[in-house]
């Protein structure tokens, strides 16, 4: 005795059709991506609290395929961040973040809803 199912999904050529064009829109926001990215380390040099000036020299961004990567090469970034035990959090890195979050979602959305 053998048993045989078959599937058929109404609409998979129109999703794929809409998932094609959010790649593609995606694609385009790649730029607003970057020049957002390059927004947040200018903002995050700024609020980095300044001793040796290492914390804010090592605020880097750069271009990747898919937009832009930002980060603190200093090896101790956590620590004013974050705080210690004995040192008050002074963050820097995640409020930049937050600020620009908008940037990058309008930035997609615009280019997906065309």
């Amino acid at each position: 005795m053998s048993i045989e199912m078959k599937v058929h999904f109404i609409g998979l050529h129109e999703l794929r059709k809409k998932f094609s064009q959010i790649v593609k829109g995606i694609d385009k926001a790649v730029p607003i991506i970057r020049n957002t990215g390059k927004i947040m380390r200018i903002e995050m040099q700024v609020m980095a609290p300044i001793d040796t000036g290492e914390l804010h020299d090592r605020i880097e961004d750069r271009d990747i395929p898919t937009g832009v990567q930002v980060e603190s090469g200093a090896p101790y970034s956590g620590y004013p961040e974050y705080g210690t035990r004995y040192q008050r959090p002074q963050p820097f890195f995640n409020p930049a973040i937050y600020n620009n979050r908008h940037r990058i979602l309008e930035g997609i959305i615009k280019e997906v809803t065309g």
